[in-house]
């Protein structure tokens, strides 16, 4: 059987003592960057993986915080659960988390220079669903001391991200329009109605601009496009004064980006419409279930917070603990659709 590599066999390949190899795998000690290379190549020849976790033993806590929008609790809460998994899986790694939720009726200089005031210890930070030009303001001055910035679900336009979690809404909207092509097939109109979320946010633009030039592609109408705000009490309202008898007679289908869709939901049933028109809604948590088993929705895109969470979390931990560049700039789970045949799939965490 072939011997296993240990740091003891690579310091007697090279000729140098075991402590100058251990260091070489650690970003922060004093050696140069010549041996440093040597040694991380003849490591890398001899198949040699370190343990990572014993070698952060001796060294200081990484700390990673959240900065987290407040608006949809069924998000929030797969966010948070993504998270505390992913701390758990790491808990042998030395790396600490703590969240900080955003509150947009604060939003000011004065409000994002006291959240950064909280993740002033961290090494790094994760913002999802935040977009606000003071946030902006104190990001610069977080990476200015050599700190790193990933974003989490979000369109934030930040140039100086070192990675970003996020659904692929362009291909979302195209599975949309695809499937409302395929439901509406042999009707002679096809007429579809389409809520955003904030069309502020890139990822609410991008896929209200996809879902448009797919429908398009397949021959369907967009007769009209609101931007709910992801605001629920705007949805109830739109949904009272826009989608009445003569506009839903007119009207096949609906999809709607935000996960912020029940009040859409129950306007459909209250006009005993939930049977006739087809209506497609964003992710999948309890609430939104009852509508899929009872066919008023018809299928909902997957964004999987849990999954989104807990990846930024573990690719943020691995850059920190030895500078692991993440695979790509931009990472996205590939977009599902849910339907009544395979709910029971996507029971959330």
């Amino acid at each position: 059987m072939e011997k296993r590599t240990t740091i003891k066999t690579i310091a007697e390949k090279l000729g140098v003592a075991p402590s100058t190899v251990s260091r070489a795998f650690q970003p922060d000690s004093r050696i140069s960057d010549s041996q440093r290379a040597l040694i991380l190549k003849t490591a890398k020849e001899m198949n040699y993986v370190p343990n990572q976790a014993a070698s952060r033993l001796n060294q200081r806590e990484m700390h990673i915080g959240f900065l987290i929008q407040n608006i949809y609790p069924a998000g929030r809460d797969q966010l948070l659960i993504g998270i505390e998994e992913a701390y758990q899986d790491f808990s042998d790694y030395k790396v600490s988390y703590h969240v900080e939720f955003f509150d947009e009726t604060k939003d000011c200089a004065a409000y994002c220079a006291e959240l950064f005031e909280r993740c002033k210890e961290d090494d790094g930070i994760i913002v999802s669903g935040i977009n606000s030009p003071y946030l902006k303001d104190e990001m610069d001055r977080f990476t200015k001391k050599g700190r790193v910035v990933a974003l989490l679900q979000s369109g934030f336009d930040y140039p100086n991200y070192l990675f970003r979690v996020t659904h692929h809404a362009t291909v979302a909207s195209h599975m949309a329009a695809e499937y409302f092509s395929l439901c509406t097939r042999g009707l002679p109109h096809r007429r579809v109605i389409q809520f955003t979320g904030k069309r502020t946010l890139d990822l609410h633009l991008n896929a209200e601009l996809a879902f448009s030039s797919a429908c398009k592609e397949y021959g369907i109408e967009v007769t009209g496009v609101y931007d709910m705000n992801d605001n629920e009490e705007i949805l109830s309202h739109m949904a009272k004064t826009i989608l009445t008898e003569e506009r839903l007679a007119e009207t096949e289908g609906i999809y709607i980006t935000s996960g912020l869709c029940l009040p859409l939901c129950r306007h459909l049933e209250e006009m005993g419409m939930g049977d006739r028109i087809f209506l497609i809604t964003t992710d999948s948590f309890p609430e939104l279930r009852p509508y899929i088993l009872r066919r008023t929705v018809n299928a909902s895109i997957y964004q999987n917070f849990y999954q989104q969470a807990w990846s930024a979390y573990v690719l943020l931990a691995k850059y920190l603990i030895n500078h692991a560049e993440p695979p790509r700039k931009d990472i996205s789970p590939h977009p599902e659709l849910i339907m009544r045949s395979n709910l029971e799939f996507y029971k959330v965490p």
